[in-house]
């Protein structure tokens, strides 16, 4: 029995030892950034002030940074402070991320359209999608979108999208046809909800009014 109460004692003693002997970090610096706000990154990461220095934890946060639209390269450097205190410095490169869109075509009737839009994967330097976009196909559309995945936190944002749509349909009638100004002009509100690095849902309602006027072709007069 005394021997046993021993190997107890010991394994309690090398239990505490080791839990008192945690490395923690002291800080989390972010470096290399422009556009995105600090602020923003340090509320994504696992590694915070005051918690303890675990590499799963520093692996994990690089592959989710890795994974945000306005980073092309993220990596760590861990460096001593005092007392088994460390600081991380998160080094981040940054994407460009305001990119133009810009098309010329011809439609089945021989209309010239073209299509001018703009769009900032990093609004405001909190990973958030706004633009929109002009097109002209003979009829004036256009579209508002706005995607903010971690609006209200790491894992819960909110995504917004307004469309008006035009262009020229065909409509069958057995062997006949006639041509329609199709008009679509919706409404989109979906919450967004990150589950883990790989994977997320999103849910919400989309209100849409479609319209059809006459244009050309077969004319039905019931």
């Amino acid at each position: 029995m005394k021997f046993k109460s021993i190997i107890f004692f010991l394994f309690l003693l090398i239990s505490t030892l080791s839990y008192s002997q945690e490395n923690i970090i002291a800080d989390v610096k972010i470096k290399g950034i422009k556009k995105t706000k600090p602020t923003f990154i340090k509320s994504l990461l696992l590694s915070k002030k005051g918690e303890k220095l675990d590499s799963i934890s520093l692996d994990k946060d690089i592959i989710l940074l890795k994974r945000l639209p306005s980073v092309s390269h993220a990596y760590y450097q861990v460096f001593y402070s005092h007392d088994k205190a460390y600081n991380v410095f998160i080094n981040i490169e940054e994407n460009f991320t305001i990119l133009p869109q810009v098309n010329f075509w011809t439609t089945t009737n021989s209309q010239f359209a073209y299509k001018l839009g703009m769009y900032d994967y990093n609004f405001l330097g909190r990973n958030i999608t706004f633009g929109g976009f002009y097109q002209n196909n003979g009829f004036d559309s256009y579209a508002i979108n706005f995607k903010a995945p971690n609006l209200f936190s790491k894992k819960w944002g909110l995504a917004l999208n307004h469309q008006n749509w035009k262009s020229e349909e065909p409509l069958y009638f057995g062997d006949k046809t006639a041509n329609y100004l199709y008009n679509n002009i919706s409404f989109e509100v979906l919450g967004l909800h990150q589950i883990n690095v790989k994977n997320q849902i999103e849910f919400g309602v989309n209100f849409f009014n479609e319209k059809y006027q006459f244009l050309s072709g077969f004319h039905d007069p019931k």
